[in-house]
């Protein structure tokens, strides 16, 4: 018997969100403070709010433009139950 093991990753260009809220929280402006997203279990609310707080971009003190999780003041908290 074989046992297939998979290994998690960190390429986002590998996910695709959902149609629907999961698309429509992705695509709100970089100067968006903060989604809230609710609803019951499922269709991936966690994942949104992971891969929004990871693709967030801002300007630095020289106009370019980086990524938010580049920021040494930055901080992300993701709350599940």
């Amino acid at each position: 018997m074989t046992t297939l093991v998979t290994q998690p990753t960190t390429d986002l260009r590998k996910w695709r969100p959902f149609v629907g809220p999961q698309e429509f929280a992705l695509r709100q402006p970089d100067n968006t403070f903060e989604i809230l997203f609710g609803g019951s279990r499922g269709p991936g609310k966690t994942d949104a709010g992971i891969v929004w707080n990871a693709t967030r971009k801002y300007k630095d003190k020289y106009g370019e433009l980086k990524n938010v999780i580049e920021h040494p003041g930055y901080r992300s908290l993701v709350i599940r139950r």
